[in-house]
């Protein structure tokens, strides 16, 4: 009864965390891409990147559009504001064994789970084959 009574006066306000996908091509013989401004006006709160083939974006029956593999990437920064996030870039080493923890690491930080006792159902075995994605945690401190 309270709520009708509420709605009477006033407009019901729902909080919505807009979800916003962005795709961009980097053609495979290049070895380094930067990618700038890639948000004009409000910054999201997370950013999850991952990588795919081109082949199974566009809806290839024979590729898998979830397969994040990591594509021997061993450098990336993401700069918001001009100040790196995180402070040092990820330098992942895929083949070399566990070489890429920090990496696999930021599934957990950026999704705000690190100091719970949750997971994601990705070991870090799994991580470099098909589940590689990284994740920015852009809340501020």
């Amino acid at each position: 009864i309270a709520h009708a009574k509420y709605l009477e006066v006033c407009t019901a306000k729902y909080p919505i965390n807009r979800v916003d996908v962005k795709a961009f091509t980097i053609p495979s013989e290049v070895l380094g891409k930067t990618l700038d401004n890639v948000y004009l006006g409000q910054l999201p709160t997370r950013i999850v990147l991952g990588l795919v083939s081109n082949k199974a974006y566009n809806g290839s029956v024979k590729d898998n559009p979830f397969n994040f593999d990591n594509y021997n990437a061993n450098f990336l920064a993401l700069y918001v504001d001009g100040q790196q996030v995180p402070s040092k870039a990820l330098q992942p080493d895929f083949d070399i064994d566990g070489l890429y923890a920090q990496s696999y690491h930021t599934l957990f930080s950026g999704c705000g789970i690190h100091y719970k006792n949750n997971g994601n159902a990705v070991s870090r075995d799994m991580y470099p084959y098909g589940f590689c994605l990284y994740a920015f945690d852009l809340t501020p401190e």
